[in-house]
């Protein structure tokens, strides 16, 4: 949706004759999308309800606001006024001023507060739930032997009159939405020094893209989510129901509370067979090649290589292709450990890996503080592949040792 989407709709857009020469109707193209992306979220919800009754089958029971006893829901509140109400910044709506902007991806509730005798006058505000760097699950005290887990978003709602207490209300009620905006970005191609200042302010620009999407709670009333729509301007392709709960992704640290048999063990990667972490990888590699499956069998034989050329007195030169970095990337501590060693070391860095671009250009200009020669990229193309060329000087003759990915 933020890219292959997003350029669907700027597409569609065009008149009759481009799209002649497109050969398809991006329009229609955009329906048949949404189609499938809907069914898609049903399958999910459905397989999701299906693991909250085989987990409830293992006493583990996820529940949420409404299903608070007095004691947990005493424990959570208290979790919250702790842990959670400092990190909330609600943003009353006023409909005479603009809309507030959502952040591309995040969680939010729509709320409103409702007062029995003037209906006709809602109070909205918007919250977003403070996700990223905090865990999303709360385990709340078991009682004979049965686990309770809830969630912040949960959490959120049972403590929304500790938010609000200081307005008017009878009634208060909030939705869970996520907004996904449009993150392709309008380059030049061709790739220079500018080019790494045109990439940076673009990217600054990316938060505040179109609005492609709206996931949100299908028990929100029509009203409101009439009102949103109007507000974010987006059409009716871009509308996606869902459920109260938004980036399943978070659910890989669900805490287990039953035990190691709820857990898949984990896998041992595998040795590549004759080649030994113990001895030179260049006199090994000399004698055959070796053909190592990530992440079946470890990434260190490739880390060692490089660590190997950065002390070798043999190795003369070094030249590689990066495309994605982790934060801490062993990595670039081998090329910079190699260049500070008078190795010379040559460095293409796709500066256009998608949704890393900001992370390379750091890495660029790190390498380049440390002395390694760096390439951001060849025009028209995007080098996707990994690559690495080792020159070493042997017997006054120079070998070449590669990795190909």
């Amino acid at each position: 949706y933020r890219v292959r989407v997003a350029t669907l709709n700027r597409l569609s857009n065009l008149n009759t004759k481009s799209k002649e020469i497109l050969g398809y109707n991006p329009r229609k193209t955009l329906n048949q999308i949404k189609n499938i992306v809907v069914k898609q979220e049903r399958k999910f919800n459905h397989l999701y309800e299906n693991i909250i009754k085989e987990l409830e089958q293992q006493k583990i029971f996820i529940i949420n606001e409404k299903q608070l006893n007095v004691s947990r829901g005493a424990f959570a509140r208290e979790y919250f006024r702790e842990k959670v109400l400092s990190k909330l910044v609600p943003i009353m709506i006023n409909k005479d001023e603009p809309f507030p902007e959502l952040k591309d991806r995040a969680i939010y509730f729509f709320v409103r507060l409702v007062h029995h005798k003037n209906k006709e006058k809602y109070r909205y505000a918007l919250i977003e739930i403070p996700i990223e760097g905090s865990n999303r699950f709360l385990v709340l005290p078991e009682t004979n032997n049965l686990k309770f887990i809830t969630l912040i978003d949960d959490i959120v709602r049972y403590c929304l009159d500790d938010i609000f207490f200081i307005f008017n209300y009878d009634e208060i009620e909030a939705y869970s939405i996520q907004l996904t905006r449009d993150a392709e970005l309008n380059l030049d191609k061709n790739v220079s020094d500018k080019f790494i200042d045109a990439l940076t302010k673009s990217l600054q620009k990316r938060g505040k893209g179109k609005p492609m999407r709206l996931m949100y709670d299908t028990e929100m009333p029509l009203d409101m989510l009439t009102y949103l729509v109007a507000e974010l301007d987006l059409s009716a392709d871009g509308l996606i129901p869902g459920n109260r709960y938004h980036n399943f992704k978070d659910f890989i640290n669900f805490p287990n509370v039953g035990g190691a048999s709820l857990e898949y063990s984990s896998m041992q990667r595998l040795p590549v067979k004759g080649l030994s972490s113990m001895k030179s990888i260049f006199s090994q590699v000399a004698l055959r090649d070796y053909l190592v499956n990530l992440p079946y069998q470890s990434f260190d034989y490739i880390i060692h290589f490089l660590r190997e050329a950065a002390i070798d007195p043999k190795v003369k030169e070094i030249s590689i292709t990066l495309y994605r970095l982790a934060e801490n990337s062993r990595i670039i501590h081998a090329l910079i450990n190699a260049a500070k060693n008078g190795k010379k070391v040559n460095c293409l860095v796709e500066l256009k890996a998608r949704f890393d671009e900001q992370a390379n250009i750091y890495w660029t200009n790190r390498l380049e503080e440390e002395g390694v020669r760096v390439n951001y990229g060849i025009m028209d193309y995007k080098v996707h592949s990994k690559i690495c060329l080792v020159k070493r000087l042997e017997k006054g003759r120079y070998f070449y040792y590669a990795n190909l990915a």
